[in-house]
């Protein structure tokens, strides 16, 4: 059988909560269940999403990225398996 990516999301402001325990009990039952797959968990408590500004600069971006944002406080990554855009902050 051929590895799969999963990914966990956890989606609690919670660093600690009921939430995060939960998605780690749901990975580690993915690990023990499936060895051979990569586990991932996401926990949104520790990515910043910032909110939209208005400015408009991402309908003008001529020639640019079509996710390009201004908002420089983030950077913008792919998790290809699962197809979702995250914007988490550069350390």
């Amino acid at each position: 059988m051929p590895m799969t990516n999963r990914l966990v999301i956890c989606g609690s402001p919670r660093a600690r909560g009921r939430s995060a325990g939960l998605s780690e009990a749901v990975r580690l039952a993915y690990e023990r269940a499936f060895p051979a797959d990569r586990v991932d968990v996401v926990r949104l408590s520790d990515v910043h999403i910032a909110p939209c500004t208005g400015c408009e600069a991402c309908a003008s971006n001529i020639g640019r990225d079509e996710l390009y944002c201004v908002i420089a406080d983030v950077t913008l990554f792919l998790i290809e398996g699962a197809g979702l855009f995250l914007r988490v902050e550069d350390d």
